[in-house]
């Protein structure tokens, strides 16, 4: 499901107009973006986590040029689901 068909999908559950929508949506990924920017976690209850996951520094194999490199400590972005999610 792409951004624009959950616009569509929760424009014709709510009743609001689509352009009401797009930009409660845009503000809410925003949201979720600055504050993974930030360092800070963001939880929405009975959804889930969002959270920035450290990945350690380790060697990375290039194959084309049979080398190995340090890839640097780095944090990626991760969501972890609540148990009401799940169920």
């Amino acid at each position: 499901m792409t951004k624009s068909e959950v616009i569509l999908a929760i424009s014709a559950k709510t009743g609001q107009e689509k352009e009401k929508v797009s930009i409660i949506v845009e503000a809410f990924f925003n949201n979720v973006k600055e504050t993974l920017l930030n360092g800070d976690e963001l939880t929405i209850r009975e959804f889930g986590i969002f959270r920035n996951k450290k990945n350690k520094a380790r060697p990375v194999q290039n194959i084309r040029a049979k080398t190995t490199i340090m890839m640097p400590e780095h944090f990626v972005p991760s969501f972890v689901p609540s148990k009401n999610f799940y169920d």
